[in-house]
Formats: structure tokens, sequence, C-alpha cells
């Protein structure tokens, strides 16, 4: 699957989500044929709900992460971290 300057999509299935997020703007933009859902769990892709208009990446080590985020044009992505 080509990742090359395409947008990725990475959304945690199991996390508090802002329900005004504008997946939807992003699609109409940039168009479907240039984005990609890119996750290592079937639960995140499954529970997008643009899950039907947007392919999936199912990436299974962090160099496959890194190489799709590095030949990516952008990445939206869930930000986590440790609480402090």
């Amino acid at each position: 699957m080509n990742k090359k300057n395409k947008i990725l999509i990475q959304r945690k299935a199991n996390i508090k989500r802002n329900p005004k997020f504008p997946y939807r703007e992003i699609i109409d933009n940039y168009g479907k044929e240039n984005i990609l859902f890119i996750s290592s769990s079937d639960i995140d892709y499954e529970e997008f709900p643009y899950k039907d208009e947007i392919p999936f990446y199912k990436v299974k080590t962090l160099d496959e992460w890194f190489t799709a985020m590095n030949s990516a044009s952008m990445v939206v992505a869930n930000l986590s971290a440790p609480a402090v």
C-alpha cells in the first residue's frame, strides 16, 4: 500500500474523544483517495466513523509506524503521554 504523501489518520477506540473533531472536513478537503487510517488495532479502525471511506493500513512494528509517518504529508493522531 502506497503511503507516500498520504494523510494518515490514527484514532484510539478506547479513549474519550472530541465529537466535533473535523474528520469529515479533512476527508472533503483533501480527498479520501489521499487518506489512510493507520493503526496496529482492528478495533480502532472498526470504531472509526468513516471506515467505509478510508482504507486501513495495519502496522505491526514500530519500524512500519515510523516509515509510514516519515512518508506521509500529514499525520492526524491522538496525542498521548503519561499523566503528570
